[in-house]
């Protein structure tokens, strides 16, 4: 039986704080992949992780709109951030799938989402950087043996910092039925956005699908980025009128970009940032992307869409807003004999439990307020599962942009994580013509003790987009 070697490994490393400074905390890890890891933090236990995590070293990891936002969102601090990693193993270089759930550590016998292919949603999971598992800005990070994964030849260190939010980007892409003819908006074409222009370029390429890619900016500061990036079109829309657009993603992380995605799109909304915002009289949007739920309007003549969404699940359970009409219950019933329905109530429903199939499959709802509520419960948890819909009866909602877009049949879904495979295999095609896009991209690399004034250029509305810091 061979005898497990546990290593010792200590360093420095800049934790972020609520009040949105960086200060140095003292780590210790203790462990092996065999045995398991303990986590000390200025010489207390902070974490014990199971066996099945690697220790890689840390070669780079860039800053990203979700760091800037991290004091917005549900997620404990302070903590050492940072998830677009790139990393050593085996004397290769890696990048670091950010998600740590039973799956990645090789085990999805006792877990319904693992095995049901949600992993990225399981309720046991750490997420690297973002939710108590230490990121990128620690020069020595602890990720699940499954979540380690090589890159080609040809791979520099810029090109694999990237993965992480074009496999976001790319999952956003692929998840909408895009089709031949159909016009693309991108709002907030900066980071992300940008990558969404790539990804979308790069993929209708793919596809042999044409559609046309429209970046709509505040300004002209981010249009040579844009036009690197493949947008067939650039419309600052201070200066010009608002384009009719089939499919709009929202990247912008603000309640102005939203409400311009909203009037200006014809049949989705697709919103990408988790900023911890309220938008629109959504208090939880940052929640809904996180557990990727959409919400679909119908009205009280017409509900052939939530029948046509109801009829792919297999005995499905509705949760119903108890301003909602019986005609719509009667008609659900009447239609899915095996459907179980249960109006909310939040002194009785009570979701303590983490099982799957303890949670809905659809909401329908009448107000704004009950998407709230159900989305964050009084135990924070969502009584929806993972990509589950929310469908709001429209005549019911108050006068809002969120109401006029739903009126037009505007359907509003929300992404995450993407696969870092084949975000790799596009890339990996397409070097030559993503490298102009990604010089410009990337506007500078930081050695790792400047993290705080990386940081704070990575605010800027400018020049700066894309910010490294690196582990020398």
């Amino acid at each position: 039986m061979p005898v497990t070697i546990n290593t010792t490994t200590s360093f420095t490393a800049f934790e972020y704080h609520k009040d949105t400074h960086f200060y140095p905390a003292d780590y210790r890890y203790e462990g092996s992949a065999e045995s398991g890891w303990n986590i000390y933090r200025n010489n207390k236990p902070y974490l014990t992780l199971p066996r099945g995590y690697l220790l890689l070293k840390t070669l780079c990891c860039g800053i990203c709109s979700t760091d800037i936002d991290r004091h917005n969102l549900p997620f404990p601090l302070p903590q050492i951030i940072g998830h677009e990693v790139v990393a050593a193993h085996n004397n290769f270089m890696v990048v670091v799938d950010i998600n740590a759930a039973h799956k990645h550590l090789g085990d999805t016998d006792d877990c319904t989402y693992c095995s049901s292919g949600l992993e990225n949603h399981c309720p046991d999971r750490l997420t690297l950087g973002i939710d108590r598992l230490p990121g990128g800005f620690a020069p020595y990070i602890l990720v699940p043996v499954n979540s380690v994964i090589p890159l080609p030849d040809g791979f520099d260190v810029k090109l694999a910092s990237i993965i992480e939010p074009f496999a976001a980007a790319l999952h956003a892409v692929e998840a909408e039925s895009i089709q031949a003819g159909d016009n693309v908006a991108i709002v907030g074409p900066r980071r992300l956005g940008s990558l969404l222009i790539l990804a979308l370029t790069l993929w209708r390429k793919k596809n042999d699908i044409k559609f046309n890619v429209i970046a709509l900016t505040r300004g002209k500061h981010v249009y040579e980025l844009c036009e690197l990036a493949g947008a067939d079109k650039i419309i600052d829309i201070t200066a010009a009128q608002l384009p009719r657009c089939d499919v709009v993603f929202d990247t912008s992380g603000s309640t102005s970009g939203f409400e311009l995605a909203l009037s200006a799109a014809t049949r989705v909304v697709h919103v990408k940032t988790t900023n911890g915002q309220a938008i629109c009289g959504l208090t939880c949007l940052t929640e809904m992307v996180i557990s990727e739920l959409s919400l679909y309007p119908i009205n009280r003549s017409e509900y052939s869409i939530a029948e046509q969404y109801l009829s792919q699940i297999q005995s499905p359970r509705v949760l119903l807003d108890s301003g909602v009409e019986d005609s719509i219950v009667t008609f659900l019933h009447a239609r899915f004999p095996d459907l179980v329905t249960e109006i909310y109530n939040e002194e009785n429903v009570d979701r303590g439990k983490a099982e799957l199939n303890s949670y809905f499959d659809v909401a329908i709802g009448a107000s704004v307020n009950f998407v709230n509520k159900v989305v964050k419960d009084k135990f924070d948890k969502s009584l929806i599962k993972p990509k589950g819909v929310f469908f709001l009866i429209t005549d019911s909602l108050s006068e809002s942009s969120l109401k006029v877009a739903l009126n037009k049949g505007v359907n509003i879904n929300t992404s995450r994580c993407g696969n870092f495979s084949k975000a790799i295999e596009l890339l990996e095609g397409n070097i030559l013509a993503a490298r102009p896009f990604l010089n410009y991209f990337i506007s500078g690399m930081y050695p790792i003790n400047d993290l705080p004034d990386a940081f704070e250029k990575a605010k800027s509305k400018r020049r700066a987009i894309k910010l490294l810091v690196e582990h020398l």
